[in-house]
Protein backbone atom coordinates (compact mmCIF):
# COMPACT_ATOMS: atom_id res chain seq x y z
CA UNK A 1 0.00 0.00 0.00
CA UNK A 2 1.40 3.49 -1.10
CA UNK A 3 2.05 6.39 1.33
CA UNK A 4 -0.90 8.15 -0.28
CA UNK A 5 -3.03 5.24 0.01
CA UNK A 6 -2.16 5.31 3.68
CA UNK A 7 -2.90 8.67 4.16
CA UNK A 8 -5.90 8.94 2.02
CA UNK A 9 -7.37 6.14 4.43
CA UNK A 10 -6.50 7.46 7.33
CA UNK A 11 -8.29 10.85 6.31
CA UNK A 12 -11.35 9.40 5.40
CA UNK A 13 -11.22 7.47 8.72
CA UNK A 14 -10.21 10.29 10.93
CA UNK A 15 -13.03 12.43 9.16
CA UNK A 16 -15.78 10.32 9.09
CA UNK A 17 -15.14 7.36 11.51
CA UNK A 18 -15.51 5.10 8.95
CA UNK A 19 -13.56 1.47 9.76
CA UNK A 20 -10.33 1.06 7.45
CA UNK A 21 -11.79 -1.98 6.41
CA UNK A 22 -14.55 0.07 4.91
CA UNK A 23 -12.44 2.59 3.27
CA UNK A 24 -10.27 0.31 1.81
CA UNK A 25 -13.35 -1.38 0.58
CA UNK A 26 -14.79 2.00 -0.96
CA UNK A 27 -11.36 2.75 -2.95
CA UNK A 28 -11.31 -0.44 -4.54
CA UNK A 29 -14.69 -1.12 -5.46
CA UNK A 30 -16.70 2.27 -6.16
CA UNK A 31 -16.05 1.92 -9.81
CA UNK A 32 -18.07 -1.31 -9.88
CA UNK A 33 -20.87 0.41 -7.89
CA UNK A 34 -24.17 2.88 -8.79
CA UNK A 35 -23.67 6.00 -5.93
CA UNK A 36 -26.94 4.53 -4.78
CA UNK A 37 -26.00 1.04 -4.06
CA UNK A 38 -28.09 -1.63 -2.38
CA UNK A 39 -25.90 -3.12 0.35
CA UNK A 40 -26.97 -6.28 2.34
CA UNK A 41 -24.85 -6.82 5.60
CA UNK A 42 -25.03 -9.92 7.32
CA UNK A 43 -23.00 -10.54 10.75
CA UNK A 44 -23.41 -6.60 11.30
CA UNK A 45 -22.40 -7.30 15.10
CA UNK A 46 -22.15 -3.87 16.92
CA UNK A 47 -22.78 -1.99 13.96
CA UNK A 48 -19.56 -0.15 13.50
CA UNK A 49 -18.80 -1.53 9.88
CA UNK A 50 -22.63 -0.83 9.04
CA UNK A 51 -22.14 3.04 10.08
CA UNK A 52 -18.99 3.22 8.15
CA UNK A 53 -21.05 1.68 4.96
CA UNK A 54 -23.65 3.62 5.45
CA UNK A 55 -21.62 6.74 5.90
CA UNK A 56 -19.24 6.33 2.85
CA UNK A 57 -22.17 5.04 0.67
CA UNK A 58 -24.26 7.72 2.12
CA UNK A 59 -26.77 8.06 -1.10
CA UNK A 60 -27.45 4.66 -1.00
CA UNK A 61 -28.93 2.11 1.38
CA UNK A 62 -27.82 -0.32 4.25
CA UNK A 63 -29.76 -3.60 5.25
CA UNK A 64 -27.74 -4.74 8.55
CA UNK A 65 -28.56 -8.56 9.83
CA UNK A 66 -27.35 -9.73 13.36
CA UNK A 67 -29.16 -12.66 15.15
CA UNK A 68 -27.75 -12.02 18.53
CA UNK A 69 -30.29 -10.42 20.86
CA UNK A 70 -27.50 -8.08 22.72
CA UNK A 71 -25.34 -7.49 19.81
CA UNK A 72 -28.84 -6.23 17.86
CA UNK A 73 -29.11 -3.62 20.59
CA UNK A 74 -26.17 -2.52 20.44
CA UNK A 75 -26.41 -2.43 16.12
CA UNK A 76 -30.07 -0.26 16.30
CA UNK A 77 -28.18 1.90 18.83
CA UNK A 78 -25.51 2.91 16.75
CA UNK A 79 -27.38 3.15 13.44
CA UNK A 80 -30.15 5.05 14.94
CA UNK A 81 -29.85 8.05 13.39
CA UNK A 82 -28.87 7.17 10.33
CA UNK A 83 -31.67 7.51 7.67
CA UNK A 84 -30.45 4.79 5.22
CA UNK A 85 -30.04 1.84 7.66
CA UNK A 86 -32.52 -0.66 7.78
CA UNK A 87 -32.02 -3.19 10.36
CA UNK A 88 -32.67 -7.30 10.98
CA UNK A 89 -32.63 -9.66 14.25
CA UNK A 90 -32.28 -12.46 11.28
CA UNK A 91 -29.96 -14.93 10.53
CA UNK A 92 -29.37 -15.64 6.54
CA UNK A 93 -29.45 -19.22 5.13
CA UNK A 94 -30.23 -21.57 2.70
CA UNK A 95 -33.71 -22.39 4.00
CA UNK A 96 -36.41 -20.81 6.47
CA UNK A 97 -36.51 -22.19 10.06
CA UNK A 98 -35.15 -21.53 13.32
CA UNK A 99 -31.47 -22.57 14.44
CA UNK A 100 -29.45 -23.22 16.97
CA UNK A 101 -26.78 -20.40 17.45
CA UNK A 102 -23.54 -20.74 19.08
CA UNK A 103 -22.80 -17.58 20.70
CA UNK A 104 -19.58 -16.17 21.21
CA UNK A 105 -18.10 -14.77 24.78
CA UNK A 106 -14.49 -14.44 26.74
CA UNK A 107 -12.26 -12.99 24.18
CA UNK A 108 -14.62 -11.99 21.15
CA UNK A 109 -18.41 -11.56 20.88
CA UNK A 110 -17.80 -11.65 17.09
CA UNK A 111 -17.66 -15.25 16.83
CA UNK A 112 -21.05 -16.43 16.78
CA UNK A 113 -22.03 -19.46 14.64
CA UNK A 114 -24.90 -21.03 13.55
CA UNK A 115 -22.25 -24.02 12.34
CA UNK A 116 -20.23 -25.97 15.55
CA UNK A 117 -17.06 -24.59 16.18
CA UNK A 118 -14.42 -27.23 15.68
CA UNK A 119 -10.62 -25.52 15.04
CA UNK A 120 -12.01 -22.22 16.12
CA UNK A 121 -11.19 -23.86 19.73
CA UNK A 122 -7.81 -24.34 19.28
CA UNK A 123 -6.53 -21.48 17.18
CA UNK A 124 -8.76 -18.75 19.30
CA UNK A 125 -8.73 -20.48 22.26
CA UNK A 126 -9.97 -17.80 24.39
CA UNK A 127 -12.87 -17.65 22.46
CA UNK A 128 -15.62 -19.37 24.08
CA UNK A 129 -19.14 -20.71 23.62
CA UNK A 130 -20.73 -21.53 26.35
CA UNK A 131 -24.62 -20.47 25.65
CA UNK A 132 -26.51 -21.24 22.49
CA UNK A 133 -29.51 -19.46 21.28
CA UNK A 134 -32.31 -19.99 19.33
CA UNK A 135 -32.15 -17.88 16.09
CA UNK A 136 -34.93 -17.32 12.97
CA UNK A 137 -32.72 -17.61 9.84
CA UNK A 138 -34.54 -16.41 6.56
CA UNK A 139 -33.44 -17.34 2.67
CA UNK A 140 -31.75 -13.54 1.24
CA UNK A 141 -34.61 -14.80 -1.66
CA UNK A 142 -37.33 -14.96 0.32
CA UNK A 143 -36.37 -11.62 2.68
CA UNK A 144 -35.73 -9.44 -0.22
CA UNK A 145 -39.16 -10.62 -1.87
CA UNK A 146 -40.87 -9.38 1.54
CA UNK A 147 -39.36 -6.10 1.29
CA UNK A 148 -40.27 -5.64 -2.75
CA UNK A 149 -35.86 -5.43 -3.07
CA UNK A 150 -34.98 -6.61 -6.55
CA UNK A 151 -31.39 -5.88 -6.01
CA UNK A 152 -28.37 -6.23 -3.60
CA UNK A 153 -25.02 -4.68 -5.21
CA UNK A 154 -22.96 -5.27 -2.81
CA UNK A 155 -23.05 -8.24 -0.27
CA UNK A 156 -20.81 -7.86 2.88
CA UNK A 157 -20.82 -11.29 4.84
CA UNK A 158 -19.11 -11.90 8.13
CA UNK A 159 -21.11 -14.92 9.28
CA UNK A 160 -17.95 -17.23 10.96
CA UNK A 161 -18.31 -19.76 8.02
CA UNK A 162 -22.04 -19.71 7.08
CA UNK A 163 -21.36 -16.99 4.03
CA UNK A 164 -21.65 -19.60 1.20
CA UNK A 165 -25.20 -21.00 2.97
CA UNK A 166 -26.39 -17.41 3.11
CA UNK A 167 -25.08 -17.08 -0.51
CA UNK A 168 -27.59 -20.23 -1.34
CA UNK A 169 -30.35 -18.69 -0.02
CA UNK A 170 -29.90 -15.66 -2.20
CA UNK A 171 -31.07 -17.82 -5.92
CA UNK A 172 -32.01 -15.28 -8.85
CA UNK A 173 -30.33 -12.43 -6.68
CA UNK A 174 -27.09 -13.57 -6.76
CA UNK A 175 -26.84 -13.47 -10.32
CA UNK A 176 -26.90 -9.41 -10.55
CA UNK A 177 -24.56 -8.51 -7.16
CA UNK A 178 -21.41 -6.61 -8.47
CA UNK A 179 -19.55 -6.86 -5.52
CA UNK A 180 -18.68 -9.42 -2.49
CA UNK A 181 -16.60 -8.73 0.26
CA UNK A 182 -16.26 -11.88 2.87
CA UNK A 183 -13.87 -13.61 5.13
CA UNK A 184 -11.93 -16.22 3.99
CA UNK A 185 -10.77 -18.88 6.64
CA UNK A 186 -7.81 -21.62 6.00
CA UNK A 187 -8.98 -24.04 7.93
CA UNK A 188 -12.06 -25.51 9.28
CA UNK A 189 -12.75 -23.02 12.27
CA UNK A 190 -16.37 -24.30 12.30
CA UNK A 191 -17.70 -27.48 11.30
CA UNK A 192 -19.26 -27.58 7.29
CA UNK A 193 -18.12 -24.60 6.95
CA UNK A 194 -16.67 -23.28 3.38
CA UNK A 195 -12.56 -23.30 3.74
CA UNK A 196 -10.91 -20.49 1.79
CA UNK A 197 -10.01 -22.80 -1.51
CA UNK A 198 -13.57 -24.34 -1.57
CA UNK A 199 -15.00 -20.81 -0.48
CA UNK A 200 -13.43 -18.96 -3.78
CA UNK A 201 -14.16 -22.10 -5.98
CA UNK A 202 -17.88 -21.67 -5.21
CA UNK A 203 -17.73 -17.82 -6.09
CA UNK A 204 -15.80 -18.39 -9.37
CA UNK A 205 -18.30 -21.41 -10.52
CA UNK A 206 -21.00 -18.72 -9.35
CA UNK A 207 -19.69 -15.74 -11.51
CA UNK A 208 -17.13 -14.23 -9.45
CA UNK A 209 -13.94 -12.97 -9.76
CA UNK A 210 -11.35 -12.56 -6.89
CA UNK A 211 -9.61 -9.21 -7.31
CA UNK A 212 -8.17 -8.12 -3.99
CA UNK A 213 -7.03 -10.64 -0.95
CA UNK A 214 -5.93 -9.13 2.68
CA UNK A 215 -4.06 -10.88 4.89
CA UNK A 216 -2.29 -14.22 4.71
CA UNK A 217 -2.72 -15.83 8.37
CA UNK A 218 -5.88 -17.82 9.42
CA UNK A 219 -8.19 -15.36 8.34
CA UNK A 220 -8.58 -13.15 5.23
CA UNK A 221 -10.31 -10.48 3.80
CA UNK A 222 -11.64 -11.30 -0.24
CA UNK A 223 -13.01 -8.91 -2.65
CA UNK A 224 -14.93 -10.37 -5.43
CA UNK A 225 -16.44 -8.64 -8.74
CA UNK A 226 -18.98 -10.23 -10.57
CA UNK A 227 -17.71 -11.36 -14.37
CA UNK A 228 -20.09 -9.88 -16.50
CA UNK A 229 -18.53 -6.38 -15.20
CA UNK A 230 -15.47 -7.42 -15.46
CA UNK A 231 -15.30 -8.54 -18.78
CA UNK A 232 -16.85 -5.09 -20.04
CA UNK A 233 -14.09 -3.68 -19.61
CA UNK A 234 -13.29 -2.74 -16.23
CA UNK A 235 -9.63 -2.73 -15.74
CA UNK A 236 -9.08 -5.68 -13.07
CA UNK A 237 -6.95 -5.21 -10.07
CA UNK A 238 -4.07 -6.53 -8.98
CA UNK A 239 -4.38 -8.96 -5.92
CA UNK A 240 -2.53 -7.64 -3.17
CA UNK A 241 -1.35 -10.75 -0.58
Amino acid sequence: MSNFYKNLVERINSYKRIPASVTELYLNVKKYLPKNPNILEAGAHMGYDTYGLARIWSAGRVYAFEPVPDLYAELRERTRNLKNVKTFKLALGNENRNLEMYVSGGGSTASSSILKPRDHLEVFPAVTFDNKISVQVKKVSDWAKSENISVIDLFWLDMQGFEVYALQGAGDLLRNVKVIYTELCRNELYSGMFTKESYIEFLDKSGFDLISLTGDGEISDGIFVNKIILNKGNNRDNINS
